[in-house]
């Protein structure tokens, strides 16, 4: 690899980096939070309207759509994957199948050689570097699954109800479906710069049981 295709890369390989810990904690975020609304399914007691209700998905809600918002933001402030897709798209010479293929263990080995050469060609083309039109149809994809979250960015998303309840004017499956098309990308691009697998996804084991300070009453009366 060439000195200024090096550079690129080390400048890509450290934007998904940052790009991956920021779609990492939205994807850790709304596991907790599915989790807290099975929890008040499941509790009859709990279901009821309740200011502290309100309070979490409004907070909720606004941190996805500003988190997700902020991958597809082209303001020059910001590096998202939006930017970074774009980057490779315009570069894509630098990002070579033999140079893939050098960063897997024992890749002078036939089985090591097989291995990077199938991945590269399943995901990225069967030139002799990435395929730019692949980057292009990605960066599509993107725009395409956040484009109704990008509508809700400057305006109010929710509103009460006659009846004082909090209503979303932006469904939380929408929300879904923009994380899921982050999560599929930032793995598939962490493949083409780190050759690194995702196999379970992005989502963190949690090494502790985070769900004990549901156990207590939080307050006596």
């Amino acid at each position: 690899m060439s000195q200024d295709n090096s550079q690129f890369v080390n400048k890509w390989r450290d934007a998904i980096e940052d790009i991956t810990n920021d779609v990492t904690d939205l994807i850790e975020n709304r596991f907790v939070f599915n989790r807290v609304v099975k929890m008040v399914s499941e509790n009859r007691e709990l279901q009821q309207n309740n200011l502290y209700w309100d309070y979490l998905k409004l907070n909720h809600g606004s941190a996805m759509v500003l988190g997700i918002s902020r991958q597809v933001d082209p303001d020059k402030h910001t590096y998202g994957l939006i930017k970074l897709l774009g980057d490779m798209s315009k570069n894509s010479p630098a990002l070579t199948v033999d140079w893939f293929i050098s960063s897997y263990k024992n890749p002078t080995m036939d089985l090591g050689k097989l291995m990077g050469e199938k991945d590269f060609r399943e995901n990225f083309g069967t030139g002799s570097h990435v395929d730019k039109k692949i980057i292009e149809e990605d960066i599509k994809i993107l725009k395409n699954a956040t484009k109704i979250i990008l509508q809700f960015r400057h305006n109010r998303i929710a509103h009460k109800n006659k009846d004082k309840s909090l209503s979303f004017s932006l469904d939380f499956s929408e929300i879904g479906k923009a994380l899921d098309v982050l999560e599929k990308l930032v793995i598939k691009y962490q493949l083409l710069l780190n050759q690194v697998g995702f196999a379970d996804g992005l989502l963190p084991v949690i090494q502790y049981d985070w769900e004990e300070i549901f156990y207590e009453s939080w307050l006596k009366k």
